[in-house]
């Protein structure tokens, strides 16, 4: 029962990541799809769910002087990441709590 439960989030977590990286890519990469884009976009989604907050970085070839829209992109994408960082966390928990509790029952 708990290992269906886990399995069930575990999926709606790839689900909230697989969103959110091509809202980040959509947004941020103009819908480019390359290499850089979709680890860019993997590694603030997963950042985001697991409110883990690296830092604030920028990819090296965002110039902030030479494109108007992408200060208005990037706290777009601030905007989005708030509600996504809320059901993310959420469900990451509940995940993590799940299989510890899984693992004390099998070694309980």
């Amino acid at each position: 029962m708990i290992q269906q439960l886990i399995r069930k989030y575990v999926e709606w977590l790839l689900i909230l990541l697989l969103v959110f990286s091509v809202a980040y890519i959509v947004v941020m990469f103009d819908g480019r799809v390359d290499q850089e884009s979709i680890i860019e976009a993997l590694n603030y989604a997963a950042q985001t769910v697991t409110t883990v907050g690296y830092g604030n970085w920028v990819p090296t070839h965002w110039n902030f002087e030479q494109d108007s829209t992408l200060h208005q992109r990037v706290l777009f994408m601030k905007l989005l990441s708030v509600p996504f960082s809320l059901i993310g966390a959420f469900v990451f928990s509940v995940t993590i709590g799940m299989a510890i509790l899984w693992i004390l029952d099998r070694h309980g």
